[in-house]
């Protein structure tokens, strides 16, 4: 009997050991480190490796990051300026021309040679050299430019060699959040191969006054090192994939102080695949001025939130008005997307294939409904102003002025590169505008202290005034200056 006692009583110190021992297992394989496959330093926060080096992606990605220099032809101005009324009784100034050379950023993105960049660093060259990390160069016939997009600020370049060059894979920008680790490689200042390294700051930047920036913004921000000479450089995930392409920074200084922009890698793709195959690009086009919903027009309008966009106007014979939309209508989805803003309403339309019927969700009269609109071509020319020729004429018989939106192309070309304002196109000789020293090319940003956002409404400030018999306040942003000026209609 003792025995059995002695036995049992065994039995159980055993099992309470072997229950222990599995406890331990069980509690060292769940919180234990783990083994990672990269740096043996490496370490796991919640089963994400975080490394203790970035040499590995270095070696693998900066031998498809390249150099661009360009070089430009400009003409130099005249050393001194004769006013307008008395430039008439002066021989033409002589115009010099003067090499003007750029430099900036790009990489490689297929092994036939293909390259992605930035627009603003080699629109307008005459001469283009490309230079790799291994100090290879190429210019002259063996550098292409297939395309440019300028309202994406992007470019597709490619080199003609029958050679096969390393490149990058491009990864998937939507997934990337923010916090995630940025890698931006390039060659700032000209000094070739270097890597910096941060966080994606921000997603969905839009509406920055950029010089040379583009229309579509839908920015990715970051603080790994970017500063000039880094644009058109590729913008890294941890797994070294391509999430963006370098474009832009915000600085008090012109160097880097921790905020840099790039254009998302997804927002690239269907720009380098038309560019490939048509050295251009197509865009969807709708006819709508579309306009950003405030808190007072939701609450106007009865709605719960500001999100969606209400129809400002638009545009005669387009697609939007042969389907039947209205101005003041407020359209909430687009193609089965819910309508954020403006920003986003106008990147839809624009990845839309031509002649997609779309399914547009509307709410008018406080009612929803669903209206189908056949997606038409997108002309520079039908986007450059809003004011119809009658209201136009008027405005220029009156005050003596032609303008289009900042945010036009025509702006763009001009180097215009505002969000708000409305540009000055034309000056009629001896009018009012003309001796209160308006010119073309000038920003309207105010009048009579009264923000102009846009054409639109400096049209009806504008024609509102015809009849006043007092002069109003123009302020007006010439280059880097702010100039204010002030003249009446003339009857």
């Amino acid at each position: 009997m003792q025995n059995l006692k002695t036995f049992f009583k065994n039995l159980g110190i055993t099992i309470l050991i072997l229950a222990i021992f599995s406890l331990g297992i069980f509690i060292g394989s769940k919180y234990m480190t783990q083994e990672v496959t990269a740096d043996s330093s490496d370490t796991v926060v919640n089963n994400t490796i975080l490394p203790s080096t970035f040499s590995t992606i270095a070696k693998a990605t900066l031998p498809a990051v390249v150099n661009i220099i360009t070089e430009k032809t400009v003409v130099l101005s005249a050393p001194f300026m004769i006013p307008d009324p008395f430039r008439q009784f002066f021989a033409p100034m002589p115009e010099e021309k003067a090499k003007r050379t750029g430099m900036g950023s790009g990489f490689f993105i297929s092994e036939d040679g293909y390259i992605l960049t930035n627009n603003h660093v080699v629109s307008n060259a005459d001469k283009i050299t490309v230079t790799l990390q291994d100090g290879s160069k190429y210019s002259g016939k063996d550098v292409k430019v297939i395309g440019t997009d300028p309202r994406t600020d992007l470019a597709l370049l490619k080199i003609n060699k029958k050679k096969k060059f390393k490149y990058l894979k491009l990864g998937n920008s939507d997934s990337t959040n923010v916090g995630d680790w940025a890698i931006a490689e390039g060659n700032p200042f000209g000094l070739k191969g270097t890597l910096t390294v941060g966080v994606i700051s921000g997603k969905g930047r839009e509406n920055l006054n950029i010089n040379r920036g583009p229309v579509y913004q839908d920015f990715l921000q970051t603080d790994a090192s970017i500063n000039p000479g880094n644009s058109g450089g590729p913008l890294l995930n941890i797994k070294g994939e391509v999430i963006g392409i370098n474009s832009a920074i915000l600085s008090t200084s012109g160097g880097n102080i921790g905020i840099g922009f790039a254009v998302p890698i997804n927002m690239a793709k269907n720009i380098v695949e038309q560019l490939k195959k048509n050295g251009k690009i197509e865009r969807g086009y709708m006819g709508i001025y579309p306009q950003n919903l405030t808190d007072d027009l939701a609450k106007a309008f009865n709605l719960d939130n500001t999100n969606g966009i209400i129809v400002r106007d638009i545009v005669k014979n387009s697609p939007a008005e042969k389907a039947g939309l209205k101005s003041g209508d407020i359209i909430i989805v687009y193609d089965g997307k819910d309508v954020k803003d403006a920003n986003q309403f106008s990147m839809l339309v624009a990845d839309t294939p031509i002649g997609k019927k779309v399914p547009v969700t509307i709410i008018r009269n406080g009612r929803k409904k669903t209206i189908r609109v056949k997606i038409g071509k997108l002309n520079e020319k039908s986007v450059a102003s809003l004011t119809n020729k009658s209201d136009s004429e008027k405005i220029f018989k009156h005050w003596g002025i032609k303008y289009v939106d900042a945010r036009s192309e025509i702006a763009r070309n001009m180097g215009i590169r505002a969000s708000k304002g409305a540009m000055i196109t034309g000056v009629r000789q001896y009018s009012n505008a003309y001796y209160a020293g308006l010119k073309n090319g000038d920003l309207i940003v105010a009048v009579d202290n009264h923000p102009i956002d846009n054409s639109q409404i400096l049209d009806t400030m504008l024609l509102k005034n015809i009849n006043s018999n007092r002069p109003l306040a123009f302020k007006v942003k010439r280059q880097d200056m702010v100039i204010f000026t002030a003249f009446k209609a003339e009857k």
